[in-house]
């Protein structure tokens, strides 16, 4: 059968999507498994998940520094014996932190389960932080910061979330050389004793899991005892009056700029709504800012915006490099296109368009077994259950013009954006 590829295929509206739920299986050491049995390999992911980010960090890098050295060197094998031995079983090994959470991700073959989750619990168990390992760790870090610093999408990314998030709050302190050189073994082995217990985790297993992987999961975590200590409550973020600053460099040929502020998180009832917003203006390529911005004026290669959930709360940001020469113009339309949103109803078509991307995209991020559990990472700190991601389909589906121009009014309010510039104005 020969295709007209001249004429389009037939265009068909999204309905509902459902998500895979994780089920809950109780061991014997009285953890919790969260488990999603899909897929038709025999291969699976297991996810530690801990209160362990940097939010939690007493002083800088802490927190980073520990999850990187997990697998440095246990009371038992050396990090090059632990990747060897990793690599044997033909498994993988991901460490990961971010403002709120730590984890250590293992992807194994099922035959192998046994294996290889006992070297990820010696792990867990019995890190030792060699000292040699935490001085390449600090030489290499501060080799990074000091090529970082030299770009203005770094320095411009660090100062804004310094003036978002606070000068003393984790999410906005600024890394120095000083902070990688007194960071300690002592510190490690402390931070590592206080948030790496099992009893302070989440477990996710993803993938063809029978309970014959239930049965070797329940009998190799349930020798480890769990502890009682309960993590102390953390400070709230405290919202800082809207800045503007300036980051001179003379002799820069781009300026790099970040605009943005706090809003709520997940559970926020605007969130959603805020999504869409964010996508109109910034979130794809088909936005405002990148039409006016990069494809009319050429100030940029790329410009986007963005919103990020942390649990106690969430932020938005436009983020962008612009030849020096045109930073001004550049920040000028930025704010056109905000002031826009303000006042002008977006079209029915252009809406609509939004619309049909986040569905799609929504579909598309749902192409494996993994992809349901990470859907469950998703939403499970916040409290939130499977009836969000309905929620989300509704909303995105439903909102019209009227309610995007009542979010720009009240979220864009006229002073209410920090703005941080580096470069020349």
């Amino acid at each position: 059968m020969k295709i007209d590829r001249t004429i389009a295929p037939d265009a068909f509206e999204l309905k509902n999507i459902p998500v895979i739920p994780a089920q809950e299986h109780h061991l014997t050491n009285g953890m919790k498994l969260h488990y999603i049995n899909a897929g038709s390999e025999e291969l699976m992911r297991l996810e530690f998940i801990f209160d362990a980010g940097t939010n939690r960090e007493p002083k800088p890098l802490i927190a980073n520094a520990c999850n990187f050295l997990l697998n440095a060197g246990t009371t038992k094998s050396s990090s090059i014996e632990l990747m060897e031995q990793i690599d044997f079983y033909g498994a993988y090994f991901q460490q990961d932190v971010t403002f709120d959470k730590a984890s250590i991700t293992l992807y194994t073959l099922n035959k192998y389960l046994s294996e290889t989750l006992t070297i990820v619990l010696d792990i867990l168990r019995n890190s030792i932080f060699p000292e040699a390992e935490i001085k390449t760790y600090q030489e290499n870090t501060k080799q990074r910061l000091a090529i970082n610093l030299e770009k203005n999408d770094f320095l411009a990314k660090r100062n804004f979330n310094h003036l978002l998030f606070g000068a003393n709050h984790p999410y906005g302190k600024m890394l120095t050389s000083k902070d990688c050189d007194e960071l300690t073994q002592s510190d490690l082995i402390h931070f590592f004793k206080e948030n790496y217990q099992l009893a302070n985790c989440k477990i996710i297993a993803a993938g063809l899991i029978s309970d014959q992987e239930i049965n070797t999961i329940d009998e190799l975590i349930s020798t480890i005892p769990l502890s009682s200590k309960l993590l102390p409550a953390l400070d709230l973020i405290k919202p800082a009056p809207a800045q503007k600053i300036l980051i001179e460099k003379p002799d820069a040929l781009q300026s790099a700029i970040r605009i943005g502020k706090l809003i709520g998180n997940k559970t926020h009832p605007d969130y959603i709504d805020l999504i869409v917003l964010n996508t109109l203006l910034g979130g794809y390529f088909g936005s405002r800012l990148m039409a006016n911005i990069r494809e009319d004026k050429g100030y940029t290669y790329g410009i986007g915006s963005g919103i990020a959930s942390t649990l106690d709360t969430g932020f938005f940001y436009i983020a962008t490099e612009v030849g020096a020469d045109v930073c001004e113009a550049a920040l000028k339309e930025i704010y056109f296109e905000i002031e826009k949103l303000k006042t002008t109803l977006v079209p029915e078509s252009e809406l609509d368009l939004v619309k049909n991307y986040l569905l799609g995209s929504y579909l598309g991020s749902i192409e494996n077994v993994f992809s349901y559990a990470d859907k469950y990472k998703a939403i499970y700190p916040y409290g939130l259950d499977y009836s969000y991601y309905t929620t989300y389909f509704t909303r995105v589906k439903t909102i019209n013009s009227q309610r995007i121009m009542d979010l720009a009014n009240k979220y864009f309010v006229s002073g209410s954006l920090t703005e941080v510039v580096v470069g020349k104005k």
